[in-house]
């Protein structure tokens, strides 16, 4: 048993807020990541926030506990008070720490108790089994999650530090030099973080966070042209990404071009996620189920009556929140209750006319009801709103093709091909839509586009035959489809009319 007298924790802390952590503030005493922003210091701290136990004060604590654990000869296990919380994790806790008491020297056990503690916001008994398992086995995966425990604890050089660790042992994980992109911007070392964004990128060109986070450099160091060229290029790789589209209106603004940062117009959308992250699904699979996910879940699998059963109570105690009522309308929409649907899309739509989301769901509404000047109406609205909501353009154009408004379907469809070049299935739809506008030329080059893509071969083939006989280049026609791989009935049939054509006796 230890003699020494290790320090209290102030009694300004409750006890229910001392049962989360013994080494680390919760999560209710430090902000979460990315809370810091241009111009702001991330160590500015609040009157209230002064009085709660300081990151020296939990590493302190930390260490010192460590001290009395080793005078006994035998490690403790990190735990809390369990009958502090909840039956549930508390017997999850309990099974947890007797299976690391079974196996002090595995990595796993270590691992897995650690995870249970970050999923339930004990941050500091999190960070101190992740350095037991590392002690163990130094593995990358087991510093990243090292990293993001300090990082949730506020404690971003250590943080840092430990990522910057993982990717010494794992160059090729494209989530862990985002994420040291990211404490290093926030600890304002720039240069170094645009390196680890850079890197994220080399690592994996379609990792949203490697582009948005190189942005944010650009935008700190007032390099808005270079900004808008970074943002454009990740909306090529992932069209509408909501955190592209925001930071995309601010780098419009830093480079002077005010007339798109006003037409662009971004309304409040959940971000979204950054990219793959495999190492994150442990910590997801045990964390609870928020009332949003619990809905989405539910809304996949078509349980909508479990859908009204969770978000009515939720929506009540939060009425002001647009997804609430979407979700809501959705679950109501597939019970057949349409009426209460549209009722409850309206009355959200009195505290926010301009949610996407709502709208969404209403141009839904009309478009399963088949509804299509309505449907229209307000698709046309959300690109008022959003004019890069490229889902709206594909939808606003299926639509129009529907109704029969072959030119408007083009238009809108053109839109989205302008940032996602290789929509060959789009791109296929395009080209027959300007074959039956008899638009031949435009049609012959959207054919050929698709041929150097190498995809829908035989429809392209087949398409751009159509638009060279069109043209009066019947010879061209003929030699493609001899050419072409694998050619689609239509083909097929073209290709034996051109060869009759030119059998003796029938060229004139």
């Amino acid at each position: 048993m230890c003699s020494r007298r290790c320090p209290s924790i102030p009694t300004c802390v409750s006890p229910k807020a001392r049962a989360r952590s013994r080494f680390f503030p919760s999560k209710d005493f430090v902000s979460r990541p990315g809370t810091s922003s241009r111009g702001r210091s991330t160590r500015l701290r609040s009157a209230a926030s002064m009085q709660r136990p300081s990151p020296m004060f939990a590493v302190c604590l930390w260490l010192l506990l460590g001290a009395c654990a080793g005078e006994g000869g035998e490690k403790s296990i990190p735990s809390v008070d369990l009958a502090a919380l909840e039956p549930a994790l508390a017997r999850r806790i309990e099974l947890a720490v007797a299976e690391l008491r079974g196996d002090p020297d595995g990595a796993e056990s270590w691992k897995r108790l650690g995870l249970l503690y970050e999923s339930n916001d004990y941050l500091g008994l999190a960070a101190e089994c992740y350095r037991e398992a590392i002690e163990r086995r130094s593995a990358p995966e087991l510093w990243y999650r090292l990293g993001i425990a300090l990082s949730s604890a506020g404690l971003r050089e250590q943080a840092a530090e430990a990522m910057a660790r993982c990717v010494e042992l794992e160059d090729g994980y494209a989530p862990a030099h985002w994420r040291l992109g990211s404490y290093r911007f926030d600890l304002n070392e720039f240069e170094a973080a645009e390196h680890s964004f850079r890197k994220a990128l080399e690592a994996d060109p379609k990792h949203l966070g490697g582009w948005s986070g190189l942005a944010r450099v650009q935008l700190q160091r007032g390099e808005g042209e270079e900004a808008v060229e970074t943002l454009e290029s990740a909306l090529k790789v992932k069209p509408g990404a909501p955190l592209v589209r925001k930071l995309l209106r601010s780098a419009y603004f830093e480079a002077g071009r005010l007339a798109e940062a006003r037409a662009l117009h971004v309304p409040w959308e959940r971000i979204g996620s950054m990219g793959g992250d495999p190492w994150q699904r442990e910590i997801r699979s045990l964390r609870r189920k928020t009332p949003m996910e619990l809905a989405l879940e539910r809304l996949l699998t078509r349980d909508y009556q479990g859908v009204v059963d969770v978000m009515e109570p939720f929506v009540r105690e939060n009425p002001r929140d647009p997804n609430a009522y979407a979700y809501l309308a959705s679950g109501y929409n597939g019970l057949g209750r349409g009426g209460l649907a549209r009722q409850t899309i309206a009355t959200a739509l009195e505290k926010d006319a301009d949610s996407i989301v709502l709208l969404r769901v209403l141009a839904a509404l009309h478009r399963g009801a088949n509804e299509l000047p309505q449907a229209l109406e307000v698709l046309t609205r959300i690109l008022e709103i959003d004019g890069l909501d490229l889902d709206a353009w594909r939808q606003k154009g299926d639509l129009e093709a529907r109704a029969g408004r072959d030119a408007d379907a083009l238009e809108s469809w053109q839109r989205i091909v302008r940032f996602d070049e290789r929509d060959d299935e789009l791109l296929l739809r395009i080209a027959r839509t300007q074959l039956r506008l008899e638009r031949w030329t435009d049609a012959q080059g959207t054919f050929e586009r698709l041929i150097r893509l190498g995809a829908q071969r035989a429809s392209a083939c087949t398409g751009l035959a159509e638009a060279l006989v069109a043209l009066g280049r019947a010879d061209e026609a003929r030699r493609i489809l001899e050419r072409a791989p694998e050619l689609d009935p239509g083909g097929e049939a073209l290709r034996r009319r051109l060869a009759g054509e030119t059998e003796p006796g029938r060229d004139g």
